[in-house]
């Protein structure tokens, strides 16, 4: 619902990350940072909202420091859904460059972590699956504080490219 009203508004169509694009976007490229945003265990509070560290609930989108590619909040916070349906051994049979993930499978990509999940939790490289009817208030939260957020700053409903990258944030995924 998300990407069918922003595709609207921005009169382009978008989609949600493939999981492989979420991972590289979250790690910082080539940096491949353990965390979105730090290598350092004792530096995430710094980049990334989770379990136990801050009340327990969602925050503004942008209020940590964003990682290499001045992403906000790739990691805790709220989860993010990937395009990909999940499958925990399809990497080890993949492409190396730009895998697609498998062409079907019963549950979805989801990746981030939330303000629920422990440090381990929210790792860059961390993934689970979620049935793709299931709505976890963490996604849908993020991808509605995004646009809400977004509109409040600048008065105005994003460009296209502009409504691409907060659909990229929200699921880089990916929400």
């Amino acid at each position: 619902l998300f990407l069918r009203r922003a595709s609207q508004l921005a009169g382009v169509s978008l989609r949600l990350p493939t999981e492989a694009e979420w991972e590289y976007a979250a790690g910082g490229g080539a940096l491949h940072e353990p965390w979105p945003g730090t290598s350092d265990p004792e530096d995430l509070s710094a980049f990334i909202w989770f379990k136990g560290r801050f009340e327990g609930k969602t925050h503004p989108v942008g209020r940590k420091k964003p990682n290499a590619y001045s992403l906000h909040d790739l990691g805790g916070n709220v989860a993010e859904w990937c395009a990909d349906w999940f499958d925990p051994g399809y990497y080890l049979q993949s492409a190396v460059d730009d895998p697609h993930g498998p062409a079907t499978g019963t549950r979805k990509c989801v990746r981030g972590g939330s303000f629920l999940s422990s440090a381990e939790e929210v790792r860059s490289a961390r993934c689970w699956g979620s049935d793709p009817p299931a709505r976890r208030r963490s996604i849908e939260q993020r991808q509605a504080e995004l646009a809400t957020d977004f509109q409040a700053a600048h008065g105005r409903p994003p460009t296209a490219i502009e409504t691409l990258a907060l659909a990229q944030q929200a699921n880089l995924e990916t929400r």
